[in-house]
């Protein structure tokens, strides 16, 4: 599924699937591991003016957590009714 297919269906949020996160700072980074596979759950943002969807001002967002990649270039899979999305790169600030 697509970004723009998801931005097109009812979901309102993706779980994302990931084996860890990458922990960055102004002067270094490093990849924070989980120890079994992870989920967490973005919003999906729509941005709407006059009726009309507008893509590009639409995105997933989280609490701390951020998506490397545009939303784009993702490719979701629905299972269960549920949207997901499986080890996109992430990143988090300290």
């Amino acid at each position: 599924m697509t970004w723009q297919e998801v931005l097109q269906s009812n979901h309102k949020t993706v779980i994302v699937q990931s084996y860890g996160y990458t922990e960055r700072s102004l002067f270094s980074s490093h990849f924070e591991p989980f120890s079994h596979l992870r989920e967490f759950v973005f919003e999906i943002g729509r941005a709407i003016s006059d009726g009309e969807l507008l893509p590009e001002y639409c995105d997933l967002t989280h609490s701390w957590l951020y998506l490397e990649e545009p939303e784009s270039e993702l490719t979701f899979e629905e299972k269960d009714g549920k949207l997901y999305c499986f080890d996109p790169d992430l990143w988090a600030r300290p």
